[in-house]
């Protein structure tokens, strides 16, 4: 009711503060005398008062996760009976992908179980996993390395839910591919895996176990500022419109002539040919 005003709290703690901040703080205390917001009656976060809901987030490494020693990182997470499954990639080089449980708390059930993904096209190493389901049944996407120095290729596999063990893995190829193919965003149509192959323009693959071929494509009517856009997420079909959130990229970004990396999100049709939104 404040009309979109920004308030600001006294606090006792940390001076001053805001919603967001009130809605994640574990010092809250009832306001003194002279803060212009104090609570009548029951005292409560100003944050709940308002309808702020969201909690802390939660940050997954090598630090909370069971598995190997070393670095544990670029995850996915999809629901799993009455909680979830995850699972992410384990250092820079040589990369392995570990599949772990989790409660409804988003706490680790058991310990983490190594994939099984040894195949042509991912010799030396496994990265960057996207879960997605089709035809009801858990499948993830992920980068195939072939050598120390590359080139790189997008694999895809299906997962039994209950083992987490790898029932059979595909290299879709059969199309004309880029020298190094990295995150292809997979998502179910009519129970036929598809795939968003570029953003810029909307390219869309269909794909069948080992072979792919496009099948639509459509200009990205938008404007982006985040550099070359490129994949991430497996696409969630969501009030009438599949979400797809990404990541942009600036290579030797001035002025730190470093690589800058931030993400995205945008819609797309349904329906073919499956047009951005």
């Amino acid at each position: 009711s404040c009309g979109g005003k920004r308030h600001e709290y006294h606090c006792s703690e940390k001076k001053f503060t805001n919603l967001a901040q009130c809605s994640t703080c574990t010092l809250w205390k009832p306001s003194s005398p002279r803060s212009e917001q104090a609570p009548s009656g029951v005292h409560e976060n100003p944050a709940s008062r308002a309808g702020y809901s969201w909690r802390e987030p939660i940050h997954f490494n090598q630090h909370n996760l069971p598995g190997p020693s070393g670095l544990r990182f670029n995850p996915s997470i999809i629901e799993s009976g009455d909680g979830f499954i995850f699972v992410y990639r384990t250092g820079w080089a040589g990369s392995q992908i570990y599949a772990v449980r989790m409660n409804r708390d988003f706490q680790p059930v058991g310990e983490s179980k190594l994939l099984n993904l040894n195949r042509a096209g991912c010799g030396y190493g496994k990265e960057d996993p996207r879960l997605f389901r089709l035809n009801g049944k858990l499948h993830m996407m992920f980068v195939g390395v072939i050598g120390k120095r590359g080139p790189t290729n997008s694999l895809f596999c299906r997962i039994n839910e209950d083992t987490l063990t790898v029932e059979d893995c595909f290299f879709p190829q059969g199309f004309k591919r880029k020298s190094w193919e990295k995150s292809h965003s997979y998502f179910d149509y009519q129970g036929t895996a598809h795939a968003v192959y570029s953003i810029n323009p909307h390219k869309i693959l269909r794909i069948e176990g080992d072979r792919g071929e496009f099948v639509h494509e459509t200009p990205y009517p938008g404007q982006w500022l985040g550099g070359y856009m490129r994949g991430g997420a497996s696409p969630v079909l969501h009030n009438g419109e599949w979400y797809h959130f990404f990541h942009g990229k600036w290579d030797n970004h001035r002025p730190s002539r470093r690589h800058v990396y931030n993400i995205g999100v945008y819609t797309f049709s349904p329906e073919p040919p499956f047009n951005v939104l």
